[in-house]
């Protein structure tokens, strides 16, 4: 994962955590919705 300060594409960023939850076999319906706030619980620990 790189710097933070380098992290500024949210596609790429959307792009890696749904890579992530597709390996993982995580997949949602159609009455998913959009969550601005959305927390990936993984992510804190990559920032440290």
């Amino acid at each position: 994962m790189p710097d933070i300060k380098l992290c500024g594409d949210n596609a790429a960023m959307i792009g890696a955590a749904a890579y992530n939850l597709y390996n993982d076999g995580q997949f949602a319906d159609l009455t998913l919705n959009a969550d601005p706030s959305l927390e990936l619980p993984y992510a804190k620990s990559m920032l440290n």
